[in-house]
């Protein structure tokens, strides 16, 4: 009995019972060849046609990279969800575009070490985004005054020799 693999969850079925499209493209069900064909119609670039990183790639793929690394498959996603909420949240705050939606999303989980996967999650890590703008803000204002301090600081590179004698050691030692 011949077996082939489902080209969306990649599962072996057989053959005899497979969905079959054209030759050689083998699905589980209509459901999954609608989910195949939705999901190749559209991938933004990674790059914008000016070489640029595209911003929303980026934010997706944060957005997967912690829904993979929470234990989800990326195809249990509901990204019909996620994006209605990212419209929502740029439509009600013009300064959060995609860039600063990831750093809040970063801010959360590295810096605040928010679980944004426990019971009130809902489906959706993007629900906090909103509340936690200024605070990423701020932490954003203070880490980049922090690195331009750090950059502009020279250290005393003169190596200073201190002598001091048995008894100054036993002074000081008797201070204490």
């Amino acid at each position: 009995m011949a077996t082939v693999k489902c080209r969306f969850c990649k599962k072996e079925i057989d053959k005899d019972t497979a969905y079959s499209v054209e030759l050689g493209r083998y699905y589980c069900n209509e459901e999954h060849k609608q989910l195949q064909e939705n999901k190749i119609k559209y991938k933004a670039p990674k790059v914008n046609k000016d070489g640029e990183p595209n911003d929303r790639r980026m934010l997706t793929d944060y957005i997967q990279e912690q829904f993979v690394n929470e234990g989800w498959d990326k195809h249990d996603i509901n990204w019909t969800l996620m994006m209605a909420q990212i419209k929502n949240i740029q439509k009600d705050n013009p300064n959060l575009n995609y860039n600063w939606i990831r750093y809040c999303l970063w801010y959360l989980i590295e810096i605040k070490h928010q679980n944004l996967f426990n019971n009130e999650f809902n489906g959706s890590i993007l629900n906090l985004v909103p509340f936690t703008y200024n605070e990423a803000y701020a932490y954003y204002k203070e880490s980049k005054n922090i690195k331009k301090e750090l950059e502009n600081y020279t250290e005393d590179t003169e190596r200073k020799v201190i002598f001091r004698t048995k008894a100054e050691k036993r002074k000081s030692w008797e201070e204490l």
